[in-house]
């Protein structure tokens, strides 16, 4: 896998979620600003029993979806 690739990804998402919340103080159901605590926090972040980041979908589920996109 390539860590620089994921590096920026998660630096990107980070910029974004500094930017959307800006100077508020919300503590996001107590996750406080999740994405400052690193990419693996973000992955694992759940805020009121919903998970902030999707999984990552395997190769059967690829497959379908690739099978049902309209042309």
């Amino acid at each position: 896998m390539d860590t620089e690739a994921l590096t920026v990804a998660y630096a990107r998402v980070k910029a974004i979620l500094d930017e959307a919340a800006g100077d508020s103080t919300a503590d996001y159901g107590g996750a406080g600003r999740f994405w400052d605590k690193g990419a693996q926090a973000l992955e694992a972040a759940e805020i009121f029993g919903i998970k902030m980041v999707a999984p990552v979908p395997d190769a059967a589920s690829r497959r379908m979806r690739a099978a049902t996109r309209p042309d």
